[in-house]
């Protein structure tokens, strides 16, 4: 089990618009840049994740935000384990929405023919943060099918996510207001071969 703190670094947010117009998870300002510090339950640095708006089209569901992921270690270095995603993330007028769908099209898989399907449920964030707040648990199921048959590849299921407040922190940049959010992600992945 991975105990995951993040901290959310909103300072480029809050340079090019006022919260009210922004969701602190996603922003719909191309080029935009949101970084996610990762840390353990003792509070120590367990790596970075960055998020970049690429693309930003309006539908009748709702915004519709394309952002690329990259993911490094305590050290910022590129984490050699997760490869780089372009995940496509729908904005409501209450809600931010991944949904699994898209998690699945994303993973690489390197068996001619084989494609990956999701099961489960989406992943949801407040458009508007209020500390103590708590996020429904979420799980996805991730299959491998080809030639008429499905394997279970891996079973993600993320709980105890909740707002916990807010807090300074100070970087090269300045300081800047962050929300503190708590998760726990339990990942099984089997063995395919």
């Amino acid at each position: 089990m991975i105990q995951k703190i993040c901290l959310l670094l909103l300072a480029a947010s809050l340079l090019v618009t006022g919260l009210c117009a922004q969701s602190p998870f996603l922003s719909t300002t191309p080029g935009l840049l949101l970084e996610y510090v990762e840390t353990d339950k003792d509070g120590n640095i367990t790596g970075y994740t960055t998020s970049t708006v690429e693309e930003v089209h309006q539908t009748p569901e709702g915004t519709r935000v394309s952002t690329r992921q990259l993911f490094f270690d305590e050290n910022r270095r590129p984490d050699p384990d997760l490869p780089e995603l372009v995940i496509e993330t729908l904005m409501t007028p209450d809600k931010v929405i991944i949904r699994k769908e898209t998690l699945a099209d994303k993973l690489p898989i390197s068996k001619e023919g084989a494609r990956m399907v999701a099961t489960g449920d989406d992943i949801e964030y407040p458009r508007a943060l209020v500390s103590g707040y708590r996020f429904p648990d979420c799980r996805i199921e991730l299959y491998v099918e080809m030639q008429e048959k499905r394997i279970k590849a891996a079973t993600i299921e993320i709980t105890e996510r909740q707002i916990l407040g807010t807090e300074s922190m100070t970087v090269a940049a300045g300081t800047f207001s962050c929300y503190k959010v708590t998760e726990t992600t339990k990942a099984r992945a089997m063995l395919l071969m």
